[in-house]
């Protein structure tokens, strides 16, 4: 008789609710996961197709983008990739190199791929200062806002705007760039170039300099007139060595009269502020060194 009330006990009262438990969270859990999967399928079903596989597009090709302008500068440059929450305006932070000599000289490169049917060139011939090719875009040229504008300027790093096309029809991709450090130190350009484009690469392979003119012009030319006028806009009389570049052209010292022009206010108010600071400190030019 005792068995029985046992195996009674057993049966209803303890494993019964046990099961009458785990089988209601099954049919909870398999109905909250119909739910979820019905509503997820209601939310994509109200999206377009068509913005939707725009939007991947756009991603992939921002991708490619990125990475051929990396792989062309990568042969001149120690190229650094800033992702994700990291970048705050610009997609690389580079470090210029002549041969294997890191020359110090840091520049930030910006990367905008479109597709060939969203943008419009036309050719301005070669450029007679750096011997690139120049193009003005007519539809479709991206453009920095002004939070950008403003974070690229308290950087005050030579700064260029890469812009690759993508073919429509092949997956051919063709590169140029703009220079916008005459923009940011707010000079007149005296070259009138700043606005241009100019041709990057060609079969993928960076024009560091321009084609048929040795070590000259190309991409080095324009990073080193545009460290010059970050030094200028400081009001510094301050030229590289344009070997650390790998140019063959000017000599070291030289002195830029048309950006001197460019930028005489800079040079203006950093004597001003610096003769006011001596004079407060008590010096003149006749104050003797003694003791110093």
């Amino acid at each position: 008789m005792l068995l029985n009330w046992i195996e009674v006990f057993r049966k209803y009262i303890v494993y019964k609710p046990l099961t009458m438990t785990c089988s209601g969270s099954l049919i909870a859990s398999a109905a909250a996961e119909r739910y979820n999967s019905r509503r997820i399928i209601v939310t994509m079903s109200k999206r377009s197709p068509l913005s939707y596989k725009q939007s991947t597009e756009r991603s992939r090709r921002g991708m490619r983008g990125e990475a051929f302008v990396e792989s062309i500068l990568s042969e001149h440059a120690l190229v650094h990739r800033i992702t994700g929450h990291r970048d705050l305006g610009l997609d690389h932070i580079c470090e210029w190199i002549a041969g294997e000599r890191p020359s110090g000289t840091l520049f930030g490169i910006q990367v905008k791929t479109l597709s060939a049917r969203s943008v419009a060139l036309t050719s301005k011939g070669i450029d007679s200062l750096n011997g690139l090719e120049a193009f003005n875009i007519q539809r479709g040229e991206p453009r920095p806002d002004q939070r950008t504008l403003a974070y690229w300027r308290d950087l005050g790093l030579p700064t260029f705007l890469f812009l690759v096309v993508e073919s429509a029809s092949t997956p051919h991709l063709t590169c140029y760039y703009k220079r916008y450090t005459p923009t940011l130190t707010g000079a007149t350009d005296p070259d009138g170039k700043g606005t241009c484009f100019y041709r990057a690469e060609k079969d993928a392979r960076l024009h560091a300099f321009a084609p048929n003119l040795g070590r000259q012009g190309g991409f080095a030319r324009d990073l080193f007139f545009d460290t010059i006028r970050w030094q200028y806009h400081r009001g510094r009389f301050f030229c590289p060595d344009p070997s650390t570049f790998g140019l063959e052209q000017f000599g070291p010292n030289h002195i830029f009269l048309p950006l001197i022009s460019a930028y005489w206010p800079e040079f203006v108010r950093v004597f001003e502020e610096t003769r006011a600071i001596m004079r407060r400190l008590g010096y003149s030019n006749s104050r003797s060194t003694e003791g110093e």
